[in-house]
Formats: C-alpha cells, sequence, structure tokens
C-alpha cells in the first residue's frame, strides 16, 4: 500500500516528469510546452502563453524512452498561473485519451 502521509491528498498520484511536449489547438496552431507533471486525470503543463479557463485543445507527450508509450490526449484548461514572464502553468484535465 502507497504511504500517503504527507500534505497533498489528492485521488490520484501525479507523476514528476518535466518532459517536452506539444499543443495542438482547434485551429491547427501547434505550440511546444512542457509537461510538469503527469496523473490518471490531468496535467500540469508550463508554455508561453496564457490560454482561458476551458479552453479545449489536445496535447502529445512523445515516448522519450521505451519505457512508456507516446501519450495523446484532449484537455480543458482548468487552472492558469502566471509563474514568470512569458512563463505559465496551465491545469488540465483529460477528457479523453485517444
Amino acid at each position: 500500500m502507497i504511504d500517503r502521509d504527507y500534505l497533498e491528498k489528492r485521488s490520484f498520484m501525479r507523476m514528476n516528469m518535466e518532459a517536452p511536449a506539444v499543443i495542438h489547438l482547434a485551429d491547427g496552431t501547434q505550440k511546444s510546452c512542457l509537461c510538469i507533471d503527469l496523473s490518471a486525470v490531468g496535467m500540469l503543463i508550463e508554455v508561453d502563453e496564457s490560454f482561458p479557463m476551458l479552453t479545449q485543445f489536445s496535447v502529445h507527450l512523445p515516448a522519450l524512452t521505451g519505457q512508456f508509450a507516446p501519450l495523446d490526449a484532449d484537455v480543458i484548461v482548468q487552472r492558469v498561473e502566471e509563474v514568470g514572464p512569458k512563463r505559465f502553468q496551465l491545469g488540465l484535465e483529460i477528457e479523453r485519451i485517444k
């Protein structure tokens, strides 16, 4: 059993990643981003522009090693936080894994 005696008690454990990813917007635009962490129901990415809450797009997280398969998911922006000049962290809810 996992020891959950720590400050953050979430329903799903997060996997810290800090891996390059690509977001695909509805208009066909692609933007590079950094996936900070990933869980069964969401992810945290860092990107160079803000997005409105509830914006929908897809995220591609390539397989960097043979340990994991690439991930393609449709997501919805649930949280936006400015963390520096032209640096925003987006809390994303995974709607569907492709």
